[in-house]
């Protein structure tokens, strides 16, 4: 499987020279590029009617990892509301893995829905706080090659 070690090493180039938004943002962005591949890995075409399970487990695996190297870059003492962001990755964690094991499409577009709004926040955020607030207000990220 993915781990925290292996995102940072596939993302290191970009990750060098990116500010604590940035990476955040990034991060969502891939996220997001899982869950719709697991959804559509999810969804049978044609007569076959196959899932792709590998193809939903390597996504949604992928997307689990991400989420969880967002809850350890959130740095709780830094912002007031990370516990309560840092409760909703929990919860993404816990859904994206029933999903896995279920192999449920509506539970991927739970998941797809609430990381969708929480990328738009991020990006929100990134695009609108200086460098100052941006890594105070949404999280101190420490990226270690």
């Amino acid at each position: 499987m993915y781990s925290a070690d292996n995102v940072r090493d596939r993302f290191s180039s970009g990750l060098d020279t990116a500010s604590g938004p940035t990476v955040v943002t990034m991060c969502f962005d891939r996220v997001e590029r899982d869950l719709s591949d697991a959804l559509e890995a999810l969804t049978p075409v044609g007569d076959a009617a196959l899932i792709d399970h590998h193809r939903v487990n390597r996504a949604l695996g992928h997307a689990q990892d991400l989420v969880s190297e967002l809850a350890t870059m959130l740095d709780t003492g830094r912002w007031e509301h990370a516990g309560a962001l840092l409760s909703v990755y929990d919860y993404l964690l816990r859904r994206m893995a029933l999903a896995n094991a279920t192999k449920n499409a509506a539970t991927v577009r739970e998941v797809q829905g609430i990381v969708g709004e929480l990328g738009s926040a991020f990006r929100t955020a990134a695009q609108t706080s200086t460098p100052d607030e941006g890594a105070v207000a949404m999280t101190s990220v420490s990226v270690q090659a």
